[in-house]
């Protein structure tokens, strides 16, 4: 699969970029994701509702200066550095390697740190955005619909003792938290 083969690149380019910054003292934004621990994967579930149940367990990835692990790829040292087009950080990594090659810096370590900060704030703002926009298009999808039952799926709890759970609604191929009644 040709996809698959340009992700596992750019996953390795930005290793070995992240690993050579580390090693020359270059400073960088790295992309960072703290472990999680998780459950074997069950052969029972469908795959898209394990696939669903990963996103709600495994910690968030955020930009950082110091390098770190990067728990999904299994990569330490990584950095964004594939599409500077598209995203502003890969165009800061672009523009620090390049200087440093020349024997310069483009950005010190607080000029990044600065930058590290706003993008990682901004990020979280569009999730938070995103997630309303979630909520309100459910809120919707419910009240037109006639209906008392649903197809969902089991993902987890969140407070057994008082029944709350996350449920994937197929219908709309998204996860809410619901109480059981």
């Amino acid at each position: 699969n040709s996809r698959l083969l340009v992700e596992e690149l750019m996953i390795l380019t930005g290793t070995i970029l992240g690993l050579h910054c580390f090693q020359q003292n270059i400073p960088i934004i790295y992309r960072v994701q703290p472990q999680t621990k998780l459950p074997p994967e069950d052969t029972n579930i469908e795959k898209e509702v394990f696939q669903s149940y990963l996103k709600r367990v495994l910690k968030k990835a955020f930009y950082s200066c110091s390098p770190g692990e990067h728990f999904s790829l299994s990569s330490y040292r990584y950095l964004h550095c594939t599409s500077p087009i598209r995203r502003y950080v890969d165009l800061v990594v672009h523009r620090q390697i390049t200087s440093s090659l020349n024997g310069d810096i483009s950005y010190n370590q607080y000029e990044l740190s600065e930058i590290t900060s706003h993008i990682n704030l901004k990020s979280s703002e569009n999730l938070s955005k995103y997630r309303n926009e979630q909520k309100e298009f459910s809120i919707t999808w419910f009240q037109n619909k006639n209906s008392c039952y649903w197809k969902t799926y089991f993902i987890k709890w969140i407070k057994k003792s008082e029944e709350i759970v996350v449920l994937r609604f197929q219908d709309i191929e998204s996860d809410i938290t619901c109480v059981l009644r």
